[in-house]
């Protein structure tokens, strides 16, 4: 507060580098005061900002109490004594007349150490709200020299939370923007003054229409696209997607500087949103690789050898995207055990439910290493005569000769008796072709040469 109050003096008393220099201090002081809290219960995006807030209502509320006397607290061999007393148990201190303590963690990465609980940060809040109005204590230290009292911060969290940047608003564009505004702007209505909502919810609104934007931009006319393009282009756009939640998520978080619960919904919306559309990054990759190889000129794309390779594709592609979804919603919080739970018994019901696909799978698999027709040809099967449009992964399309287009499973296609008309050597055709008794020789013979020419070369008349 003191830094910035000396940039924005006219003329100013330190230099803009000056004032980040002192901003880089103040952080590595937040940092250090971080640590000695038990985040693992808050969701690993939000830890530093839940952590730099927690750390500075809990200063705000110790501002407002009586200081406990040094002997009062527990010290290295007291600890050490009360371990060999009840090692299994877990030693803990109690601030006086509080309900913030000091604990020792038990497992983890923090084993070992002295932090203040989970329990306590989860309560901070509350307990600042409860003492922010009343007054700051006194500095003893001159009557306890044994014992230096810390310098009270007072205002130092409504400061914070009020102002742009992380601590040194006039160091930013936006500080100085927010300074000119009229001193309505500053008036805090559910723990954001009336700029930082407006802010936030231009932010949103600008990344939302440019994403609607760009989207129209790229797939205006999909029908007119190959399969390919169309994929790579949302490839593209799922890309910058991601990047836009990215952006809005740090331009909230660090120059707008919204706290609170409006900071963890808007967090972890926007993280959502950042791992939702890598996931459909991934789905759109793998289709967009799928079809630029289906294109090559020696792949029929109506052929099982392309669907096969889209089939392939797509289920990379879809592992691929729940892998990237589910590490998302273990960052943010989200138990994996409920879903686990949900995804083994919903497997199973889909299993059984997806059996006659399954079938056709693998009847379109047992096609693809036979080869009992192709694309193209003409059959005879179940009754149904006319030529294979398509084999896809779980029908065959034949159009008929009547113009009709028939969907055969691919399970009855490799299980019944196909008749490949398409594969014949030559055509032979019975008919029979009556002259009268009379007719004179020659007439006979010229009536052959006309059949010969009718039924073309190789055809055989008895």
């Amino acid at each position: 507060m003191e830094t910035n109050t000396a940039f924005k003096a006219s003329p100013p008393r330190i230099t803009r580098d000056e004032a980040r220099e002192a901003e880089t201090f103040a952080m590595n002081l937040l940092r250090s005061a971080k640590d000695t809290l038990d985040l693992s219960r808050i969701p690993a995006p939000m830890r530093d900002d839940v952590g730099r807030e927690s750390v500075l209502q809990l200063k705000e509320i110790i501002d407002r109490l009586a200081l406990p006397l040094i002997e009062s607290v527990p010290n290295q061999a007291m600890v050490r004594s009360e371990k060999e007393r009840i090692p299994a148990e877990q030693i803990r201190w109690r601030y006086p007349n509080t309900t913030i303590e000091i604990v020792e963690i038990m497992d983890g990465e923090q084993k070992g150490r002295f932090l203040f609980s989970a329990d306590t940060v989860k309560r901070l809040d509350n307990l600042y709200r409860r003492v922010r109005h009343l007054p700051y204590r006194r500095d003893n230290s001159e009557l306890a020299r044994e014992h230096v009292s810390p310098g009270i911060s007072k205002g130092f969290y409504e400061y914070y939370i009020s102002t742009p940047g992380i601590l040194i608003p006039r160091a930013t564009i936006l500080g100085e923007l927010i300074e000119g505004l009229p001193d309505w702007f500053n008036i805090i209505y559910g723990d954001q003054t009336v700029w930082q909502w407006i802010f936030l919810g231009i932010s949103l609104f600008l990344g939302g229409l440019f994403l609607v934007t760009l989207h129209g931009m790229l797939l205006r006319r999909p029908d007119e696209l190959s399969d390919a393009n169309r994929n790579w282009r949302r490839v593209f756009f799922y890309l910058v997607a991601a990047g836009t939640s990215s952006f809005l998520f740090h331009f909230i978080d660090e120059t707008i500087t919204i706290t609170g619960t409006a900071l963890y919904v808007s967090s972890i919306s926007l993280d959502m949103l950042l791992w939702l559309f890598l996931s459909t990054v991934v789905v759109f990759s793998a289709g967009a690789l799928a079809e630029t190889i289906v294109a090559s000129p020696k792949i029929d794309p109506e052929g099982i050898q392309a669907s096969y390779i889209r089939g392939l594709f797509g289920l990379l592609g879809f592992l691929g995207a729940a892998a990237i979804f589910v590490n998302g919603l273990s960052r943010v919080g989200v138990s994996l055990v409920p879903l686990l739970t949900g995804v083994g018994i919903g497997g199973l019901a889909i299993a059984l439910a997806a059996r006659p696909t399954i079938e056709n799978i693998i009847g379109s698999f047992m096609i693809f290493l036979d080869k009992p027709f192709q694309v193209g040809q003409r059959v005879n099967v179940l009754e149904q005569n006319g030529t294979v449009e398509s084999i896809g992964l779980r029908s065959t399309k034949i159009r008929l000769l009547n113009g009709h287009l028939t969907s055969i499973p691919n399970e009855k296609m490799a299980a019944v008796e196909v008749e490949n008309i398409g594969r014949r050597p030559h055509i032979r055709r019975l008919f029979d072709i009556t002259v009268t008794y009379d007719t004179p020789p020659e007439k006979i013979n010229r009536a052959i040469e006309i059949l010969r020419e009718i039924l073309a070369v190789g055809a055989i008349i008895d």
